[in-house]
């Protein structure tokens, strides 16, 4: 998965774990991301080799959306320990 198609996906499950519908007993993720000082092969400007643009636009966005993941999986990790229960059960359909 790409950061952004990660953090929408995850930003979903924090909602629903906020809400009460889930309760998961834990969440792992592991993560792996080049070093921002690597230069990368692509993306490039194929007509300046040299134009550090494109690398710095990827590490930009890269970084819009980490730092969410991040920001919302400490949340969970700090919120309080009544919020951790067992998830709330629908009402059963008559």
């Amino acid at each position: 998965m790409t950061s952004e198609s990660l953090d929408a996906h995850i930003r979903l499950q924090v909602e629903r774990v906020r809400a009460g519908i889930i309760r998961p007993r834990r969440i792992a993720l592991r993560g792996l991301l080049p070093s921002e000082s690597l230069v990368l092969p692509c993306p490039r400007n194929k007509d300046d080799r040299t134009d550090d643009r494109p690398q710095k636009r990827l590490g930009a966005i890269g970084r819009r959306h980490t730092e969410p993941l991040r920001t919302m999986l400490r949340e969970l990790l700090n919120r309080p320990a009544e919020q951790r229960g067992a998830p709330r059960r629908a009402a059963p359909v008559r």
